[in-house]
């Protein structure tokens, strides 16, 4: 059972009003209402104070939810779309020399191209996934109940700068390689 439905069932067994249970929490109607509609998720602080107010475990509460949000998110599926990317992101700077040297300028340009608009494409269908199934929120949460602190709070404001620049420079080494080897050390 999801959580929104657990979440009404349980208010009413207690016999409370949306605007009861909103008066307990601190709340507005409307919040109790979107939790319960599916349309927004309560937070980790909210999860505790509901599973005081239904005298239940945070388990009883979320458990069943989170099992939920494993199989919409389907790791496999991501899993394989990492894997496309991480070859795509191998073979657009390792591409590029050979397609020149063998297919010429223009060939060669148009098909490193081609993998550039392959590996933007995969990456942008895979933020598209992540967005969809909600997989930071899901993250946080899963990381609260086992104890971790939620992922936001442990990457710096400068990480992603970091990731980008790391990226530029793994792209320029890959090009020198793949230029060097394709002109130096073969003929």
């Amino acid at each position: 059972m999801q959580l929104n439905h657990k979440l009404s069932k349980r208010r009413q067994q207690h016999g409370w009003s949306q605007e009861q249970l909103a008066a307990k929490m601190y709340v507005s109607r409307q919040t109790i209402s979107n939790w319960e509609t599916g349309r927004t998720y309560p937070d980790v602080t909210n999860l505790l104070l509901l599973s005081e107010l239904f005298d239940c475990t945070l388990d009883e509460l979320v458990k069943g939810d989170l099992q939920e949000m494993d199989k919409i998110i389907n790791r496999q599926h991501l899993k394989l779309w990492g894997y496309v990317m991480t070859i795509g992101v191998l073979l657009v700077p390792l591409g590029l020399a050979p397609a020149y040297k063998y297919l010429g300028m223009r060939w060669g340009l148009a098909v490193y191209l081609l993998l550039c608009a392959t590996l933007i494409i995969v990456s942008i269908h895979v933020d598209n996934i992540k967005k969809r199934a909600g997989v930071e929120t899901y993250n946080d949460i899963k990381r609260v109940l086992n104890g971790e602190p939620p992922r936001h709070e442990r990457q710096s404001n400068w990480v992603p700068y970091l990731q980008i620049f790391g990226a530029i420079v793994w792209t320029i080494a890959l090009l020198f390689l793949s230029f060097w080897f394709f002109f130096k050390v073969l003929p």
